[in-house]
């Protein structure tokens, strides 16, 4: 199927990704191509990133997640000010970057697959922050797009 989702509205979009789910018959491939990488992620067992023509990577969801990289987003809300939490993030291992902080809100960027922010989210409740809410995002399978083709807007 080729962009079998393209320009059309969401109700028909969601019900042609239902039955592309139910398409999978033993011993059947079907070839589903689509710029919605969430549509991906939720469809497909094998993907194959390809840019101007070239397969770039190749594998099963989780498998290009290891293989190509990606950093959890954790998302930090509280009662705090803008600068980040003292020794938490001052003593922070290797892999954890602060990518915003502002009153209230502290946006970090950690490398490992889940254990590194829960191992960072532990140290910054220990150092005392008062912390509302906090989120961890996983990276997505657009996130290892563009860390494979780059990030700059091109012809």
């Amino acid at each position: 199927m080729d962009e079998p989702t393209v320009g059309i509205d969401p109700q028909a979009r969601l019900n042609i990704s239902r039955r592309s789910s139910r398409l999978r018959p033993p011993a059947t491939t079907v070839i589903y191509t689509t710029h919605y990488l969430e549509e991906a992620e939720q469809l497909c067992d094998r993907i194959a990133i390809m840019d101007h023509g070239k397969i770039l990577a190749e594998g099963t969801l989780d498998e290009l997640k290891r293989r190509v990289g990606g950093r959890d987003v954790v998302t930090v809300r509280g009662s705090f000010d803008a600068e980040p939490p003292g020794a938490a993030l001052r003593d922070a291992p290797a892999g954890v970057q602060v990518t915003s902080a502002e009153p209230g809100r502290l946006v970090l960027s950690v490398e490992g697959s889940g254990r590194g922010a829960v191992d960072l989210l532990s140290r910054v409740l220990a150092d005392g922050l008062a912390v509302d809410g906090i989120s961890i995002q996983p990276p997505s399978l657009n996130t290892l797009f563009l860390n494979l083709t780059g990030r700059e807007l091109r012809d």
